[in-house]
């Protein structure tokens, strides 16, 4: 059986090459932060745990989703 595979050499990651962790969880605590800020708050009877809003210069979207605990499990770009 023939296998090959390609050593990868950046962590994977929906956001731009160009953003390192630290940029990454600023742009994710932006979208937080205004996901406050317009009013939503946590609600376990909520079926929509998502929330998004424009990265801080505005060339896509960041959503952030959370869990029936209210915890933030996942984040990621919207390019449309």
């Amino acid at each position: 059986m023939w296998k090959w595979y390609c050593e990868k050499k950046n962590t994977s990651s929906f956001f731009p090459k160009n953003w390192d962790i630290k940029r990454v969880k600023e742009e994710i605590a932006l979208v937080y932060d205004q996901m406050l800020k317009s009013g939503r708050v946590y609600d376990p009877r909520a079926t929509n745990r998502k929330f998004d809003f424009p990265c801080s210069n505005g060339s896509f979207r960041i959503q952030i989703e959370f869990d029936e605990l209210g915890n933030l499990t996942s984040a990621y770009p919207i390019v449309n």
